[in-house]
């Protein structure tokens, strides 16, 4: 805060610094030339460079800085009776006949002053019509004996070579009259904060925010409201709110004076959430605000909010440019599922295991508009069904023996407001699916042991490798859930059926696996034949495989091709053995003459046997996860218990 004590009069400015130095030092002194116009005074320049908050002053200087119109609070420096009897004392001395020259302020009372003195005390009033020499001179012919009044008609006075006495104010007057600027000043300082922060938060925060007077008059309109409604502030001020946005009703706000909280409304076309607060002084209602915000940003808020709280790496970290190969079918099918990328419909992919459909699913979803949100993958086949549920749509504290105490989101609100894979969704059972399918058409879930709905807004992607329409015929897999999922439908083609990818594909793989070994290794000439003539069944991953066997295998820095052949013809050793038919007999609890078993279940019990009852290296030799083996062998008991 900073004061300013302005004044004409030297002599009152000498005053002013001796009575104000030591409790006042901070208060700034400024002499304005009695014979200049206050406008090219410097007073101006004064007030704005030092950010003067109030002026003290006298009179008629207080009158005419008042009329300058600066942005500061103008104290008058107030005559007290004390100090005009003491000048009319002073003034006894050259006379009895006194004229009392200056400002009305100033010479309040000094009329019925004079006669308890034995004076006779005549008025004469400055004001902006007539000039002080010009009274001055009136009251000579009035025939006055002596002047009193301001240091500018004194001056006048003595000019004139008559006797003048200036109306001083008192050291404890000027005190006050500090105390009091300071205090002023202080306050015009926190009121002049507050209003740069209240202006501030309405300025810079997210919601749009209307507030009327108890006439429902416009008081403020910020920047968010000038964006939604497209209306500027400057020109719905003071206008009734009904004629400029008469969604918000505001009106009815002030006459029932309470609150609405979530209002759904609809503001130049835009849905926007509302609530309106109705502002009470003693006791009825003075005004009203409403802020409101669009419905698509809180949705956005919502969803930063869920990978915030749930964040863990549910990412998609692939793109197409990872997708390696050159020939017209894996191009084709990049294409087509760029194509597929920018709708807002469900994608199916299809293909052999490891034809790499995670990698083109992650590359839809980093191509698409939700490319900032979650990208989260759950194999269906890898969990039992119970805790696939659980997995999928998460459940509440206490649900079941073993859960969280505070409960734990699903895999669709991991992924709202982006994507969800769901591989090998060939493998989830029939009572899952159902609810799966709600799920997809309600576009909600609700967590086990709650009965609460949490919309979700999920793109799903779903892979397989199964024939679904078979899965279908045997009634293993919904009729309604397999046209849900199967809008849009990409095939990706095995790595048989691009053979000149094979070289590119395998470069690519031992150079990532060489380079963590911290070696540098590259394939030979004729490599490339050996590697194309393989059949590849496991198609990439199987590939990528074997390429980090090579990376291991391999002792020098170029890989020949008889290395390759040696090492191709020991995995197709490892492989090649064709599973017998196996009957139920030769399965534990079996009997003699049953039918033969599914050929899937032959084939895992004749990889168990191979491995000697090691279900790990059963899977691995199938090409299958753990959990596969174990529905599959569960399915066969099943089986054997129904004939039984």
């Amino acid at each position: 805060m900073s004061v300013l004590f302005a004044t004409t009069s030297p002599d009152m400015l000498a005053q002013a610094r001796r009575v104000l130095r030591r409790e006042h030092s901070d208060i700034r002194f400024f002499q304005i030339p009695w014979d200049m116009d206050f406008a090219d005074s410097g007073i101006v320049d004064e007030v704005e460079r030092n950010n003067i908050e109030a002026i003290i002053a006298r009179g008629a200087v207080a009158k005419r800085v008042r009329g300058l119109g600066l942005p500061v609070s103008v104290v008058d420096l107030p005559v007290l009776a004390p100090d005009l009897i003491a000048t009319l004392n002073r003034a006894k001395k050259s006379g009895r006949r006194v004229a009392a020259v200056a400002s009305r302020g100033m010479l309040s009372g000094i009329e019925n002053l004079g006669p308890s003195l034995g004076l006779s005390v005549t008025l004469y009033h400055l004001d902006e019509h007539v000039s002080s020499e010009t009274l001055v001179r009136q009251a000579v012919q009035d025939g006055a004996d002596v002047i009193v009044g301001s240091y500018v008609t004194t001056r006048a006075a003595k000019n004139m070579g008559l006797p003048a006495q200036v109306i001083v104010a008192s050291a404890g007057v000027i005190t006050q009259a500090a105390v009091e600027a300071k205090r002023i000043a202080m306050n015009l300082a926190q009121e002049r904060a507050k209003s740069v922060l209240f202006k501030t938060l309405l300025d810079y925060t997210t919601d749009a925010v209307v507030a009327v007077d108890d006439q429902c008059r416009i008081v403020a309109w910020n920047p968010e409201a000038e964006r939604l409604t497209g209306l500027q502030s400057d020109s719905v001020q003071k206008r009734d709110l009904f004629s400029v946005c008469p969604e918000l009703r505001l009106d009815e706000t002030i006459a029932e004076g309470h609150d609405e909280q979530g209002l759904i409304l609809t503001v130049n076309g835009t849905d926007v959430v509302c609530h309106k607060r109705a502002v009470i002084a003693s006791g009825k209602p003075v005004a009203a605000f409403a802020a409101f915000q669009e419905v698509s940003r809180i949705q956005q808020i919502e969803a930063r909010v869920r990978r915030k709280i749930y964040e863990n790496g549910h990412t998609a970290t692939s793109t197409f440019a990872d997708i390696k190969g050159a020939h017209p079918l894996v191009l084709r099918a990049i294409s087509i599922a760029k194509e597929f990328a920018i709708t807002k419909s469900s994608v199916m992919l299809l293909g052999e295991t490891g034809v790499g459909k995670e990698l083109f699913a992650q590359s839809l979803h980093n191509y698409s508009e939700r490319a900032q949100g979650p990208f989260v993958a759950i194999n269906c086949a890898a969990l039992p069904s119970d805790l696939l549920e659980s997995e999928l749509f998460g459940y509440v504290g206490g649900a079941f023996t073993g859960a969280n105490p505070k409960g734990k989101p699903g895999m669709f609100e991991l992924a709202h407001g982006g994507t969800i894979l769901l591989d090998e969704v060939g493998e989830m059972d029939l009572m899952l699916q159902g609810k799966l399918l709600r799920v997809l058409e309600e576009r909600k879930v609700m967590r086990l042991g709650s009965e609460r709905l949490i919309p979700v807004d999920v793109r799903v992607i779903t892979s397989t490798n199964q024939d679904l329409q078979a899965l279908i015929g045997a009634q293993r897999f919904r009729q309604d859930l397999y046209y849900r999922l199967n809008v849009l439908r990409l095939t990706i083609p095995p790595l048989r059926e691009r053979p000149s990818d094979i070289p590119i594909l395998a470069a690519g793989f031992l150079g990532q696996h060489a380079a963590a070994l911290k070696r540098r290794v590259r394939l030979g000439p004729g490599t490339a034949a050996i590697l194309q003539r393989h059949d590849w069944p496991g198609n990439c991953r199987e590939l990528r495989n074997f390429m980090e066997r090579v990376a291991v295998v391999s002792k020098g820095n170029v890989v020949d091709a008889e290395e390759v052949a040696t090492l191709l013809a020991e995995e197709r050793r490892e492989t090649a053995f064709q599973p017998p038919p196996i009957r139920a007999a030769e399965m534990p609890g079996g009997r003699p003459g049953d039918s033969d078993l599914d050929p899937d279940l032959a084939a895992i019990e004749h990889a168990l046997r191979c491995t000697k009852g090691n279900a790990s290296q059963a899977a691995r030799l199938l090409g299958i996860s753990r959990i596969t083996l174990w529905r599959k062998v569960k399915r066969g008991k099943e089986i054997s218990a129904e004939r039984a």
